[in-house]
């Protein structure tokens, strides 16, 4: 029995020693994993489904432009003004606006820079449309005296100018006045009755008035004209013995000698009445 039991763990011995050699030398297999499963029931744990948010699309911003660089502007500086240069010849009077009387004495004045010799003045009566001579030539550096022709004009104008450069002058800036001189019977105009043979006194006013006049007498209301007193004094009166024919339509009239478009008649009729 002893026996028996001995010899079965020989045998079992010697197989273990010979499994063991036959895994050392062969290839290691895989360890079966046991799949027994725990009968213990799971519980199982329902997943909640995660709720996923919808994508909200955000706006895009408008991009703001950039500010545009404004350069500041260079201020523009300010050009000094050139100084008029004076001119060569300036006329100083008459200049604009002046009135000269016909006959009267009046002085041409002027101005000069730079200019030398001799100049000659001008006179327009039309603004300067035209021109005539009325002082050939006359130092630069002086005035000139002018007695003032006629006839009258409300547009006359002085021209100096040079005469060894005639590019050199000047005018009148604006237009002056030549007026003819004034005259004014006073004394007989108009209803007096002068008598045939009686001594009267024939009276006038003159405004600027030189030199001497003349006294005509009209018979029929200034139609015609005869001269009774060729030359006297601008005094304002003189004395006439009234002649014949007599006449109901007699007028006076009075004028300058030296101007002959300067005179005044009688406003109205007068009496030469026979004796």
């Amino acid at each position: 029995m002893r026996l028996g039991v001995l010899v079965l763990v020989a045998f079992v011995l010697g197989m273990f020693s010979a499994c063991a050699s036959c895994q050392t030398s062969s290839t290691t297999m895989p360890t079966q994993t046991d799949t027994t499963t725990d009968e213990t029931p799971t519980e199982t744990i329902a997943e909640t489904p995660t709720e996923t948010p919808s994508e909200t699309t955000t706006p895009t911003p408008t991009p703001t432009p950039a500010p545009t660089s404004t350069a500041t502007p260079i201020p523009t500086p300010t050009p000094t003004p050139t100084p008029t240069p004076t001119p060569p010849i300036t006329v100083t009077s008459p200049n604009g606006g002046e009135n000269w009387m016909i006959g009267t004495t009046q002085t041409i004045t002027w101005t000069s820079d730079g200019v030398t010799g001799q100049v000659r003045i001008d006179l327009s009566r039309n603004g300067g449309s035209t021109w005539q001579t009325i002082n050939y030539s006359t130092p630069i550096h002086s005035n000139r005296v002018w007695i003032v022709t006629g006839p009258a004009t409300t547009e006359a104008r002085i021209r100096v100018v040079s005469i060894s450069n005639r590019d050199v002058y000047d005018v009148s800036d604006a237009n002056f006045t030549i007026a003819p001189p004034t005259i004014t019977a006073v004394s007989p105009n108009g209803g007096e009755n002068w008598m045939i043979g009686t001594t009267q006194t024939i009276t006038w006013t003159s405004d600027v008035v030189t030199g001497q006049v003349r006294i005509d007498l009209s018979r029929d209301g200034g139609t015609t004209l005869k001269t009774i007193i060729y030359s006297t004094p601008n005094d304002g009166h003189q004395a006439w013995t009234v002649t014949g024919p007599s006449t109901t339509e007699a007028r006076i009239r009075v004028a300058i000698v030296t101007y002959q478009g300067s005179s005044y008649v009688s406003d109205a009729n007068f009496t030469i009445a026979p004796p």
